[in-house]
Order: structure tokens, then sequence, then C-alpha cells
């Protein structure tokens, strides 16, 4: 009995593959080792699914599996068929293996471990459609090599057919052997699928050579023979051509990391990532199933798509909802391009043109598995200089690179709160708009979805390329909020966080949020936040009947509440909302916390009483979020509250909060004020540090140094007249030592940022 048919005839036994060798030893040695090392390698879930398909495999069943794919697939145009792809593989496996079984004198049949293999690899892969497609592409371009190679069996004793097929499985499972389950398709690209591509490139070079090996003797009708005089020349022919193409690859690639280091990035990725897992489950679905959206989508031509809403709505997270759509359909095709911007009030970089642009450029680099020459030149003009590219130049450049794909998708979130003031000539939005329309211009095929609030220049701008519009509207999101506020509801009350001893409460709950939410998501779970405070249901049905209605009574309810607590608190929170509102760049957790309790000079640093971040937080009443390590408003509309709207202050002047509204000169002289007493602690007199460990040790240990001592003179510029108190504070700093001053000139090298505490 062939060795094979007694390792399925003990597996139907149930008997484990480490007490089969002694029924068939005898038989096949060689097959029984490979069998037993290849499971050796697995995990215990992995070797019982490799088992399962290798006990009843045949390529017939094999087939039926992927034709009942096809079948349920094929009005999909994205999903070609892939039962032919497969039958080829499997077809061109056995001849191949046949032939490797023949010249090791073991059983032809050995071809059964690696459709086994294939097998374990199809039952889990045929789930994730986007990436089984794939799959059979890579078969297919396997199958180009192999059909050579199967003729010439001794060559090809090294192709590791069966781990591949284990790490293809391993990209879809993990080690206990459940799906793999992602919040964002993207993440699961970046984390599994890429490394898996690449160890099947390795694969295919190391197929590649055994062609080389073949490609002088193919002619030949006795290749043995021919071998036995040639084989040591012919080898050393081929090694050198692979030598050359490794070395070339190597500086390829070395040049490939330089370019891509040298461009400005702006890691809109992470944006995306924390973004998209906001998302509650099937909400936003209704954007990408509307008929303007599926006509901009399924276009053969440049379209433009923008998308408006309120604050609060959720137009983030939809322009989440569509990258991960476009990344789901076309994210492995290698010939459509995608890039993408999330920008931010309160990231400057994320608003600057030419950073934006950059970032395009190096997203749609990713798919190049060559950079192009022009964009090589282009780096070796500027980088050997050291000088920033003007716009056009990156623009230029973005729009070589885009129309090398048959498509190119851009996605642009936020560009309301992208800064634009003619007075100062800040024109950033403009410069965006003006590029995404340019792109689309002369482009072939380029997709633009732009996400926005209904500003007055932005509208006029689509409005005069008559671009379709979605519009954000309650009604388009009522099934959306029902869902999230149900859900949310339930998930509170099961964690705890919201206590109620009347089961029936929790439907007024759902009730009052859904009819008052107006399509904002924000102001649903401001409203949870505060419901989840009362300590009883009577109290739970006053605050439901308080419920304000919009953000910005939301926002004044939140002051209110501050005011209920301790003064110190209550200065605290001011102070907070001051620093993080007019700062010059976002502050870290530790930076904030430093700044909000430095007063003057008078008291030194170690006295001061010492918050945490949860008591910033808290005194805050949750206007303010920790992001990345950053602390930031929890929305946009927040940051306009106490900026912006001069009726808004004027309201809270009279309900008694004007406290808490810092108008801009008087936020700048409190900063320059905190900034230049900070510096005076003392912790500089011993001068600049020796070597770099003992910057690092500084700045890690005064985190408000670095920031102080490159920002105080910034906010010094922004007042149209300096008060006295800030004029001797600034004299009395400038005559401290020059030792003291030299060490405030070492930090300012830092440029503001704590580069050296990351």
């Amino acid at each position: 009995m062939p060795s094979h048919f007694r390792i399925r005839e003990s597996l139907a036994l149930g008997l484990r593959p480490n007490s089969l060798i002694y029924l068939s030893i005898a038989d096949n040695i060689a097959f029984d080792l490979a069998f037993q090392q290849h499971v050796n390698k697995l995990s215990q879930s992995e070797s019982d699914a490799f088992l399962d398909a290798y006990r009843d495999i045949t390529p017939e069943t094999l087939l039926s599996k992927v034709n009942d794919f096809d079948n349920a697939h094929h009005d999909k145009s994205m999903n070609r068929r892939c039962a032919e792809p497969v039958a080829r593989f499997l077809r061109v496996i056995d001849q191949l293996m046949g032939g490797v079984a023949i010249a090791k004198q073991s059983n032809p049949n050995i071809s059964a471990l690696v459709v086994g293999a294939v097998r374990a690899v199809i039952d889990v892969a045929i789930k994730f459609v986007t990436f089984f497609s794939r799959l059979t592409d890579m078969m297919l371009r396997l199958s180009d090599h192999l059909e050579h190679l199967a003729e010439y069996a001794k060559a090809a004793r090294e192709v590791k057919l069966v781990q591949t097929a284990a790490q293809a499985r391993h990209a879809f499972v993990d080690g206990q052997g459940k799906e793999r389950r992602w919040a964002s398709i993207r993440i699961f690209i970046r984390v599994q699928w890429e490394p898996f591509e690449a160890s099947f490139g390795a694969l295919e070079l190391n197929i590649q050579h055994h062609l080389d090996v073949l490609l002088h003797s193919a002619h030949a009708v006795q290749l043995n023979a021919i071998r036995a005089l040639q084989e040591e020349s012919t080898k050393e022919r081929a090694d050198k051509r692979q030598a050359v193409r490794r070395q070339a690859s190597k500086e390829s690639e070395k040049l490939r990391v330089k370019l891509l280091r040298w461009l400005n990035e702006i890691k809109f990725d992470e944006d995306h990532d924390t973004i998209y897992s906001k998302r509650y489950p099937d909400t936003g679905n209704w954007l990408v199933q509307d008929s303007r959206f599926q006509q901009w989508f399924n276009s053969q031509t440049s379209a433009l798509l923008w998308c408006y809403g309120k604050p609060g709505a959720g137009k983030s997270v939809l322009a989440s909802i569509v990258l991960e759509h476009i990344t789901t359909r076309h994210g492995l095709n290698d010939k459509i391009g995608i890039a993408f911007a999330y920008i931010r009030h309160n990231s400057l970089e994320s608003q600057q043109p030419s950073r934006i642009v950059s970032t395009f450029i190096k997203q749609l680099c990713w798919k190049k598995e060559q950079i192009p020459q022009y964009l090589l030149d282009f780096y070796d003009t500027y980088s050997r200089t050291d000088r920033t590219p003007p716009f056009d130049k990156y623009m230029d450049n973005l729009l070589c690179l885009a129309k090398s794909y048959t498509q190119v998708f851009l996605v642009i979130d936020a560009l309301d709160e992208c800064k634009q003031d003619e007075e100062d000539q800040i024109v950033n939005r403009e410069q965006i708009l003006g590029f995404a329309f340019n792109l689309a211009d002369r482009v072939s095929c380029a997709k633009v979805f732009v996400t926005s609030r209904i500003e007055t220049d932005i509208a006029q701008a689509f409005a005069y390329r008559k671009t379709p519009v979605i519009q954000i509207e309650a009604r388009n999101v009522i099934e959306d909020i029902t869902t999230y506020v149900n859900g949310r509801v339930e998930d509170l009350v099961k964690i705890g966080k919201l206590r109620l001893r009347n089961p029936s409460l929790k439907q007024k709950i759902t009730k009052t949020l859904i009819t008052r939410a107006e399509g904002m998501f924000l102001w649903v779970n401001l409203q949870l936040i505060n419901i989840c405070k009362q300590r009883s249901d009577q109290d739970i049905e006053v605050e439901l009947g308080n419920t304000p209605r919009g953000l910005d009574r939301t926002y004044t309810q939140a002051l209110h509440q501050i005011q209920q607590l301790a003064v110190p608190i209550q200065e605290l929170a001011r102070r907070c909302f001051a620093w993080v509102i007019y700062a010059a760049r976002p502050l870290r957790v530790g930076e904030l916390l430093e700044a909000v309790q430095i007063e003057d000079s008078s008291g030194k640093r170690e006295n001061l009483t010492r918050y945490g971040e949860d008591v910033i937080i808290e005194a805050c009443v949750n206007l303010l979020e920790v992001y990345n390590g950053y602390v930031r408003p929890i929305h946009f509309s927040v940051k306009e509250h106490f900026t912006r709207r001069a009726t808004q202050q004027d309201i809270a002047v009279q309900e008694g909060l004007g406290q808490f509204f810092v108008n801009l000169a008087a936020a700048h002289i409190m900063i320059s004020h905190s900034c230049l007493s900070y510096l005076m602690q003392g912790f500089l007199d011993a001068g600049p540090c020796g070597d770099i460990m003992a910057l690092r040790h500084r700045v890690l240990t005064y985190r408000l140094a670095s920031y102080s001592s490159y920002f105080f003179d910034i906010h010094l510029s922004h007042l149209p007249q300096v008060p006295e108190d800030l004029k001797q504070r600034l004299r009395a700093f400038l005559s401290i030592g020059n030792t003291t001053l030299a060490a405030v000139m070492q930090l300012r090298e830092l440029r503001g940022h704590d580069n050296l505490a990351n």
C-alpha cells in the first residue's frame, strides 16, 4: 500500500502524526519524513487544519469548492473566475512533484502534500474575497514558472511550496486557528498580507534562480549529459547573473528608502486607524450605497464628489469608511493608486499644501516596486542642496505619478479645518482645492472625495465646478443614530457605567437621544457622558429633561458644571483651555501638566501641587482628550466655541461664564508669562548640556523647557502692546546670566519640539 494511503487510513482512525511513521516506514521513508517534518512545524490548530484537509483530498474536491466561490460571486465585477487558475496550478504541481518524487526515489503521490496544504489555505482564504482573487493570481504566476520546471524536476528540489502555503494560511488565521479580525482592512494589509507577499516574492526569486540554471541547457535533448559537461560553468554564470540582479535590487531599494524618507510624511495612516476604530458596527453604509457615490466610484473618467454636514455629524468617520471601501476593492491592485489626508485644526503640518502633496506622492509610491526616474531626479536635485521644493514642483511630480496608474483615488477629510486667512495671505484651503481640481482635469481617471462643513468658499468652489454633492442630513443618518444610541446604551449598562434601577428608563433614554440628536453623533456621546454621571433614576430623569439642543448649548452646560467645582479646579480648567487652544503647537500631557501649574518665578517647580492627567480631563468635563500622548479638544467645534464666535462669548458673559473665555491677546500674555517663569526656575543655571544623553535627560525631566525656550518670543510677537508686568519679566529673564542663556539657546535648537523626549 502506498505510504500516503496508509497515513490517510491512520488519520481516519484518529491517530496523531507522531504515531504514523512505524505504519509506513518500510514503504516510503522519504515521503514519511517530508510529511512528518511539515506537520511538526505547525501549531496545534494549523496541524489540525492541515490533517483535516489531507485526510480527504483530491484535486476534484478542491476545484469543487473554488467553483462554488465563482458561482457565488459571478455577478461582481471585482471577482474574476478563479477555478481555472487553481486547476492549472494543481496540474502543474502534479507534474512537478511527480518528477521530484521520481528523482528522490520517492512516491509520485508526494504531490498530495502540496495539494493538502493548498486546500488548507483555500478553506479559510475563500472567505476573504479580495485576497482570494489575489492568491489565485499568485498561483497563476507560479504556474508560468513551474510548467518549465516540471520537465526538469531535479532542479526544483528546493521549491518550498508547502511552507509557502502554510505562510499564506497564517495570514488569515491566528495561532489558535481563529479567523483574524481587524478594525481596518488597511491594518490587515499592512500587518499580515504585505509580509506574506514578501515571502511569496522570495519563493518566486528561488524559482527564477532554478530557471536561470536551466536557461542555457533547455534546448538540449539530453539535459543530464549536457549538465555533466557544463553544470559548473552554467551554475557560475547563473550565480553571477543572480548576484548582479541582487546588487541592482539592493541599490534600487536603497534609493527607494532614501526618497521615501526624504519626502515629507504626515502620519495619516495613524489618523485613519483611530478614526475608523470609532465607527460603530453597521453604521455609515448608507453613503457608499448612495447612487451619487456609486456613480463617482464606478466612473471611467475623472470625477469629484463633495460630502458636507454640520459639526459632530461623523464626517471623518464617513471619510474613513469611504477609504476602507476603496481599499477593500482596489487595495491589492497595483494599477490603482490610493492616497488620503485627514486635515486637523490642531496640526499645522496637516494643513500645509506642500506637505500634503508630498505625503500623497509617498502613498502612491507604496505600490511601486521601482521608483520612477523623474522622482529620483527630483530627490537628487533638492536633497543635495538641502532645499525645500516649491509647491508646484511637488504638484508636477504628483501629476506624473498619478498618470502612471489606470485610476487614482484621493480622499481628503475636513477641508474646512484647513487654515484660510486672506488678510494674512494664508490660502492653504484654496491651494488644496486647486490641486484637487488640477488632478481631476489633467489625469484621465482621478477620483477625488472631499468632506467638510458648508463653508462659503468651499461651497462656491464646488458649485463653480458643478460637483455632485451629498449632504449629511438627519434623515440620512437616522438609522445610524438609532443603531448607535441603542448599542451604546446597552454597552454602558453591561459594563456598569450606566446604572438603572428601573429597566424601562433605558427606553426613555434612547428615545430622547434619538429624537434630539439632529444627526450629531458627538452630541449623543456628550449626553451619554452626562447621563452616566447621575447617581439615581430620578437624577437621570432630570438630566433628560434638561438635555440641551445642539453642541453650543452642550458646551455651555459643561462650563456651568465646571463652575460647580472647587475654585482651584476652575482655574486649572481655565488655564488648560487657554493653553490647549492657543499654544503654538499641540502639547504633550507632560508639557500641559507643567504649563498649567507655573504661575511665576517665585514658586519653585519642585514645590508646586502636582495634578495628574485624570484630574485635568475631569476638570475640563471631557471637552479635552488625550490622543497619541497629546492633549486636544474633543472636536474642532470646541475650539470654535471658545475663539471664533463673539456672540457666543456675549452669551457666556451674560450667564456668568466669562472667566473661561480668554481672548487671543490675553492668552498670549498668559503663555509668554508662564514660559519665561518656567525658564527662570533655576534648572538651566548649570549651562548647556555636554552631550546628547544629558540633553535628553533635561528635556525628559523638564517637559516644558523645549517649548518655552523656542516659543516665548513668538507669543510675545503676537501682542500689539506688551503690558508692563510682562516687560519686567522679560528684563529679568534677559539678565539671568550668559551661562543660563546659553542653555536656552541650546534648547532652541530643538525648534520647540520634544524630539529627544520620544
